[in-house]
């Protein structure tokens, strides 16, 4: 499977298994949303060649700090994770098209986003902003 360029694994409790994956290097769209993979998610940076990283609602938290490694990223759903402030670490990849970073209890550091010039699309439903919300006029695409 060293030329597979596509990879569905979503609800499969994979957790720590995901490890496996890093052989597959060729990977341009990985879905492994409803996996437990957790602190495990580090192990995704070995695949440079990412386009695509849905890793919705996997408990990631802190650990999402580990995808700035993952440049070549267009399109991430890190929705439902409890991101926090962590997700301010995301801004390191600015050549991001498509972020979805719903439900992560952002408030405050919906802000950070304003520094990714090259986003056309971008989720943050349900993150309770209250009057942060007027940080994202800042918002150029």
């Amino acid at each position: 499977l060293t030329n597979l360029h596509t990879l569905t694994l979503n609800s499969n409790k994979i957790g720590e298994y995901v490890t496996a994956l890093t052989a597959l290097t060729n990977l341009h769209t990985l879905n492994v949303n409803l996996n437990e993979i957790g602190k495990y998610v580090t192990a995704l940076t070995a695949l440079t060649n990412l386009h695509t990283l849905d890793v919705n609602l996997n408990e990631i938290d802190e650990y999402v700090t580990a995808l700035i490694a993952l440049t070549n990223l267009r399109t991430l759903n890190v929705g439902f994770n409890d991101l926090g402030e962590y997700v301010t670490t995301l801004t390191a990849l600015t050549n991001l098209r498509t972020l979805n970073v719903g439900s992560n209890k952002l408030g405050e550091y919906v802000t950070a986003f304003t520094a990714l010039t090259n986003l056309h699309t971008l989720d943050v439903g349900n993150n309770n902003f209250g009057e942060y919300v007027t940080a994202l006029t800042a918002l150029t695409n």
